[in-house]
Protein backbone atom coordinates (compact mmCIF):
# COMPACT_ATOMS: atom_id res chain seq x y z
CA UNK A 1 0.00 0.00 0.00
CA UNK A 2 2.72 2.35 1.02
CA UNK A 3 5.07 1.78 -2.04
CA UNK A 4 1.22 2.44 -4.21
CA UNK A 5 1.05 5.75 -2.56
CA UNK A 6 4.51 6.85 -3.43
CA UNK A 7 3.85 5.83 -6.81
CA UNK A 8 0.72 7.87 -7.35
CA UNK A 9 2.65 10.97 -5.28
CA UNK A 10 5.78 10.49 -7.84
CA UNK A 11 3.33 10.62 -11.28
CA UNK A 12 1.72 13.68 -9.80
CA UNK A 13 4.62 15.47 -9.07
CA UNK A 14 5.97 14.30 -12.15
CA UNK A 15 2.96 15.28 -14.50
CA UNK A 16 2.25 18.48 -12.95
CA UNK A 17 6.16 19.39 -12.78
CA UNK A 18 6.78 18.68 -15.82
CA UNK A 19 3.78 19.46 -18.29
CA UNK A 20 3.27 22.97 -16.00
CA UNK A 21 7.07 23.62 -17.49
CA UNK A 22 6.25 22.74 -20.97
CA UNK A 23 2.84 24.45 -21.59
CA UNK A 24 4.07 27.88 -19.16
CA UNK A 25 7.91 28.62 -20.00
CA UNK A 26 8.90 27.06 -23.64
CA UNK A 27 9.49 29.55 -25.97
CA UNK A 28 11.77 30.14 -28.89
CA UNK A 29 14.15 32.81 -28.18
CA UNK A 30 17.23 33.96 -29.78
CA UNK A 31 19.55 32.55 -27.03
CA UNK A 32 18.99 31.64 -23.54
CA UNK A 33 18.62 28.00 -21.65
CA UNK A 34 17.31 25.47 -23.95
CA UNK A 35 13.80 26.06 -22.73
CA UNK A 36 13.79 29.72 -24.31
CA UNK A 37 16.44 29.25 -27.09
CA UNK A 38 15.27 28.75 -30.73
CA UNK A 39 18.85 26.48 -32.14
CA UNK A 40 16.92 24.08 -29.72
CA UNK A 41 13.48 24.09 -31.87
CA UNK A 42 13.46 20.33 -32.82
CA UNK A 43 14.63 19.24 -29.18
CA UNK A 44 11.54 20.98 -27.69
CA UNK A 45 9.21 19.55 -29.87
CA UNK A 46 10.01 15.98 -29.37
CA UNK A 47 9.84 16.67 -25.21
CA UNK A 48 6.02 18.37 -25.76
CA UNK A 49 4.87 15.10 -27.40
CA UNK A 50 7.18 12.49 -25.02
CA UNK A 51 6.86 14.18 -21.81
CA UNK A 52 3.35 14.84 -21.34
CA UNK A 53 2.44 11.65 -22.97
CA UNK A 54 4.80 9.69 -20.28
CA UNK A 55 3.48 11.29 -17.48
CA UNK A 56 0.39 11.12 -18.31
CA UNK A 57 -0.04 7.18 -18.86
CA UNK A 58 2.42 6.70 -15.44
CA UNK A 59 0.05 8.71 -13.86
CA UNK A 60 -3.09 6.41 -15.51
CA UNK A 61 -1.56 3.58 -14.37
CA UNK A 62 -1.16 4.87 -10.55
CA UNK A 63 -4.76 6.34 -10.52
CA UNK A 64 -8.08 4.97 -10.12
CA UNK A 65 -9.70 7.91 -11.21
CA UNK A 66 -8.87 10.78 -13.50
CA UNK A 67 -9.50 13.63 -10.92
CA UNK A 68 -6.31 14.96 -10.13
CA UNK A 69 -5.05 14.87 -14.34
CA UNK A 70 -8.47 16.89 -14.75
CA UNK A 71 -8.04 19.52 -12.09
CA UNK A 72 -4.04 19.95 -12.46
CA UNK A 73 -4.47 20.28 -16.51
CA UNK A 74 -7.18 22.97 -16.04
CA UNK A 75 -4.72 25.12 -13.59
CA UNK A 76 -1.63 24.71 -15.93
CA UNK A 77 -4.22 25.95 -18.65
CA UNK A 78 -4.72 28.80 -16.08
CA UNK A 79 -1.63 29.24 -15.61
CA UNK A 80 -0.76 29.66 -19.29
CA UNK A 81 -3.33 32.41 -19.73
CA UNK A 82 -2.41 33.99 -16.71
CA UNK A 83 1.39 33.53 -17.10
CA UNK A 84 1.24 35.08 -20.89
CA UNK A 85 -0.63 38.18 -19.56
CA UNK A 86 1.75 38.90 -16.59
CA UNK A 87 5.11 38.24 -18.98
CA UNK A 88 3.31 40.67 -21.42
CA UNK A 89 2.83 43.14 -19.24
CA UNK A 90 6.39 42.89 -17.38
CA UNK A 91 7.75 43.34 -21.11
CA UNK A 92 9.02 39.83 -21.29
CA UNK A 93 10.59 40.31 -24.53
CA UNK A 94 10.55 35.88 -25.33
CA UNK A 95 6.97 35.98 -24.34
CA UNK A 96 5.54 39.09 -26.42
CA UNK A 97 2.74 38.68 -28.20
CA UNK A 98 4.34 40.69 -31.14
CA UNK A 99 7.49 38.28 -31.37
CA UNK A 100 7.41 35.60 -33.54
CA UNK A 101 8.76 33.49 -30.23
CA UNK A 102 5.27 33.78 -29.16
CA UNK A 103 3.91 31.78 -31.66
CA UNK A 104 6.05 28.61 -31.01
CA UNK A 105 5.35 29.18 -26.96
CA UNK A 106 1.64 28.78 -28.10
CA UNK A 107 2.31 25.57 -29.87
CA UNK A 108 4.65 24.05 -27.42
CA UNK A 109 1.70 25.31 -25.24
CA UNK A 110 -1.15 23.50 -27.38
CA UNK A 111 0.87 19.98 -28.39
CA UNK A 112 1.86 19.35 -24.60
CA UNK A 113 -1.57 19.80 -23.38
CA UNK A 114 -3.42 17.90 -26.15
CA UNK A 115 -1.00 15.07 -25.93
CA UNK A 116 -2.57 15.02 -22.39
CA UNK A 117 -5.59 14.60 -23.54
CA UNK A 118 -5.71 11.68 -26.22
CA UNK A 119 -2.99 9.76 -23.85
CA UNK A 120 -5.91 9.81 -21.38
CA UNK A 121 -8.85 9.17 -23.87
CA UNK A 122 -6.60 6.22 -25.86
CA UNK A 123 -5.74 4.72 -22.23
CA UNK A 124 -9.92 4.76 -21.46
CA UNK A 125 -10.36 2.79 -24.39
CA UNK A 126 -7.46 0.31 -24.34
CA UNK A 127 -8.30 -0.23 -20.50
CA UNK A 128 -12.48 -0.56 -20.18
CA UNK A 129 -13.21 2.52 -18.88
CA UNK A 130 -9.92 2.71 -16.32
CA UNK A 131 -9.36 4.86 -14.87
CA UNK A 132 -12.53 6.06 -14.06
CA UNK A 133 -14.12 9.63 -14.63
CA UNK A 134 -13.69 10.11 -17.97
CA UNK A 135 -16.73 12.15 -18.19
CA UNK A 136 -15.57 14.30 -15.78
CA UNK A 137 -12.07 14.71 -16.96
CA UNK A 138 -13.53 15.13 -20.78
CA UNK A 139 -15.75 18.77 -19.55
CA UNK A 140 -13.61 19.61 -16.56
CA UNK A 141 -10.52 19.71 -19.50
CA UNK A 142 -12.68 21.94 -21.61
CA UNK A 143 -13.70 24.18 -18.94
CA UNK A 144 -10.08 25.06 -18.57
CA UNK A 145 -9.17 25.18 -22.41
CA UNK A 146 -11.93 27.69 -23.09
CA UNK A 147 -9.90 30.89 -21.67
CA UNK A 148 -7.14 29.38 -22.96
CA UNK A 149 -9.17 29.02 -26.31
CA UNK A 150 -10.64 32.90 -25.94
CA UNK A 151 -6.90 34.13 -25.52
CA UNK A 152 -5.48 31.96 -28.77
CA UNK A 153 -8.63 33.69 -31.02
CA UNK A 154 -7.28 37.35 -29.91
CA UNK A 155 -4.05 36.27 -30.32
CA UNK A 156 -4.63 35.02 -34.00
CA UNK A 157 -7.42 37.79 -35.23
CA UNK A 158 -6.34 40.30 -33.21
CA UNK A 159 -2.47 40.59 -31.66
CA UNK A 160 -0.80 39.33 -34.90
CA UNK A 161 -1.92 42.30 -37.08
CA UNK A 162 -0.31 44.91 -38.25
CA UNK A 163 -1.73 48.27 -38.54
CA UNK A 164 -0.33 49.22 -41.40
CA UNK A 165 -1.44 45.60 -43.46
CA UNK A 166 -3.09 45.91 -46.32
CA UNK A 167 -6.16 43.63 -46.38
CA UNK A 168 -7.94 41.98 -49.16
CA UNK A 169 -10.95 39.95 -49.70
CA UNK A 170 -10.96 36.29 -52.05
CA UNK A 171 -14.21 34.18 -52.78
CA UNK A 172 -12.26 32.34 -55.08
CA UNK A 173 -11.32 28.36 -53.95
CA UNK A 174 -7.80 27.73 -53.74
CA UNK A 175 -6.71 30.93 -54.52
CA UNK A 176 -5.89 32.40 -51.30
CA UNK A 177 -4.33 30.79 -48.64
CA UNK A 178 -4.10 27.71 -49.59
CA UNK A 179 -2.07 28.89 -53.37
CA UNK A 180 0.41 30.71 -50.83
CA UNK A 181 0.59 27.57 -48.78
CA UNK A 182 1.97 25.34 -51.77
CA UNK A 183 3.63 28.37 -53.58
CA UNK A 184 5.80 29.42 -50.43
CA UNK A 185 6.47 26.75 -48.22
CA UNK A 186 7.87 28.75 -45.23
CA UNK A 187 7.68 27.93 -41.81
CA UNK A 188 5.40 30.64 -40.43
CA UNK A 189 2.78 30.77 -43.49
CA UNK A 190 2.73 26.48 -42.65
CA UNK A 191 2.57 27.38 -38.76
CA UNK A 192 0.16 29.95 -39.35
CA UNK A 193 -2.43 26.95 -41.21
CA UNK A 194 -1.33 24.34 -39.52
CA UNK A 195 -2.14 26.44 -36.33
CA UNK A 196 -5.59 27.31 -37.51
CA UNK A 197 -6.42 24.11 -38.73
CA UNK A 198 -5.78 22.55 -34.92
CA UNK A 199 -7.37 25.69 -33.49
CA UNK A 200 -10.29 24.67 -35.10
CA UNK A 201 -10.09 20.72 -34.34
CA UNK A 202 -9.48 21.46 -30.59
CA UNK A 203 -13.11 23.83 -30.76
CA UNK A 204 -14.79 21.48 -31.44
CA UNK A 205 -14.22 18.92 -29.47
CA UNK A 206 -14.56 21.91 -26.88
CA UNK A 207 -18.29 22.13 -28.65
CA UNK A 208 -18.92 18.76 -28.21
CA UNK A 209 -18.44 18.93 -24.53
CA UNK A 210 -21.14 21.28 -24.23
CA UNK A 211 -23.64 19.93 -26.44
CA UNK A 212 -26.61 17.42 -24.68
CA UNK A 213 -28.11 16.11 -27.28
CA UNK A 214 -26.19 15.38 -31.26
CA UNK A 215 -22.57 16.28 -29.61
CA UNK A 216 -20.84 15.11 -33.14
CA UNK A 217 -22.92 17.62 -35.45
CA UNK A 218 -22.38 19.96 -32.69
CA UNK A 219 -18.51 19.68 -32.80
CA UNK A 220 -18.39 20.61 -36.60
CA UNK A 221 -21.28 23.25 -36.69
CA UNK A 222 -20.09 25.55 -33.91
CA UNK A 223 -16.82 26.15 -35.19
CA UNK A 224 -17.99 26.42 -39.23
CA UNK A 225 -20.79 28.94 -38.15
CA UNK A 226 -17.40 30.80 -36.13
CA UNK A 227 -14.80 30.46 -39.02
CA UNK A 228 -18.17 32.34 -41.43
CA UNK A 229 -18.62 35.09 -39.16
CA UNK A 230 -15.14 35.81 -38.20
CA UNK A 231 -14.37 35.50 -42.38
CA UNK A 232 -17.55 38.06 -42.79
CA UNK A 233 -16.29 40.32 -40.11
CA UNK A 234 -13.01 40.46 -41.58
CA UNK A 235 -14.31 41.52 -44.87
CA UNK A 236 -16.91 43.82 -43.62
CA UNK A 237 -14.77 45.67 -41.02
CA UNK A 238 -11.45 45.13 -42.79
CA UNK A 239 -9.62 43.25 -39.92
CA UNK A 240 -7.88 40.67 -41.82
CA UNK A 241 -8.21 38.87 -45.06
CA UNK A 242 -11.67 37.48 -45.92
CA UNK A 243 -10.93 34.48 -47.36
CA UNK A 244 -12.97 31.14 -48.71
CA UNK A 245 -9.33 29.07 -48.52
CA UNK A 246 -9.30 29.95 -44.67
CA UNK A 247 -13.30 28.74 -44.68
CA UNK A 248 -11.92 25.45 -46.44
CA UNK A 249 -9.43 24.88 -44.31
CA UNK A 250 -10.83 25.67 -41.17
CA UNK A 251 -14.02 23.77 -41.57
CA UNK A 252 -11.63 20.80 -42.69
CA UNK A 253 -10.09 21.44 -38.94
CA UNK A 254 -13.70 21.53 -37.74
CA UNK A 255 -14.22 18.20 -39.34
CA UNK A 256 -11.45 16.56 -38.07
CA UNK A 257 -12.10 17.70 -34.45
CA UNK A 258 -15.52 15.92 -35.18
CA UNK A 259 -14.43 12.71 -36.33
CA UNK A 260 -11.83 12.66 -33.91
CA UNK A 261 -14.87 13.06 -30.92
CA UNK A 262 -16.89 10.61 -32.70
CA UNK A 263 -14.81 8.02 -33.23
CA UNK A 264 -12.00 7.97 -30.16
CA UNK A 265 -13.39 10.25 -27.41
CA UNK A 266 -17.31 9.39 -27.61
CA UNK A 267 -16.32 5.83 -27.62
CA UNK A 268 -14.34 6.43 -24.31
CA UNK A 269 -17.33 8.61 -22.35
CA UNK A 270 -19.47 5.59 -23.46
CA UNK A 271 -16.83 3.09 -21.66
CA UNK A 272 -16.51 5.29 -18.88
CA UNK A 273 -20.15 5.08 -18.31
CA UNK A 274 -20.19 1.63 -18.46
CA UNK A 275 -17.80 1.00 -16.24
CA UNK A 276 -19.58 3.05 -13.22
Amino acid sequence: MKTTRNYVILSRTLFFCCVFFIVVLFSDWFSGPFFFNRNYRVLKYILAFLVPGATTVFSCKTERTLNYLSNASTIIMSFFVIGLLIFNLLGIPQFSVYEMSSLFHISYALIAIFVVFFCVTITVLCNNGKPKGYERFFKTFFIGYIPMMITLYVLFYVGYRADDASYIINIIPFKGEIKTVLNDFSELIVMRTIGNIAFYSTLSLSSASFAKRNSSLWAFLAPFILCIVTETAQGIFSMGDADIDDVILNSAGALIGALLYKFLVQKARRKDLCSE
